[in-house]
């Protein structure tokens, strides 16, 4: 029994370290909103644009830090084999409200080049459950974002 469960976990990979200062969590945030921009197998520059600017604007980061953060997420999204690994921790730190507001961001970014692709909107489904926000607000995220990128 012990064998299985050590075999699991290699499989599954080292638990991600507790960053006191976030930065997992903005890494994750990050990595997110990159998959979504990615989704579609055609990342647009308004979506890349758009990724930029919401770091920029959310988490308060100079152009550098985000350009360098993106970069860092773009390596870690490459390397993931699954989005639960961004998605675990910001459900268990973010509150409703927090990941309410991530999936506006979210939304947004599928939004920025005009266009909604089948594959956004199943990745942005995939990713709502995910992160525990009811319907509802999957809903009025959608909503609220068509209207700010209209």
């Amino acid at each position: 029994m012990k064998n299985y469960l050590e075999q699991l976990k290699y499989l599954l990979g080292p638990e991600p370290a507790d960053d006191d200062d976030g930065t997992g969590l903005v890494t994750a945030r990050a990595a997110l909103l990159l998959a979504i921009s990615q989704a579609d197998h055609d990342e647009s520059a308004a979506e890349r644009e758009r990724v930029l600017q919401l770091l920029k604007s959310r988490l308060g980061m100079p152009e550098d830090e985000a350009l360098g953060l993106l970069e860092e997420a773009a390596d870690l999204l490459d390397r993931s084999v699954s989005l639960y690994d961004f998605t675990r921790d910001l459900r268990r730190s973010l509150s409703p409200a927090e990941r309410l507001k991530l999936m506006e961001d979210l939304w947004q970014v599928a939004f920025a080049d005009g266009h909604l692709d089948p594959h956004e909107e199943h990745l942005l489904r995939r990713l709502n459950d995910l992160l525990g926000v009811p319907q509802r607000g999957f809903i009025q995220a959608k909503l609220k974002s068509a209207d700010i990128t209209a």
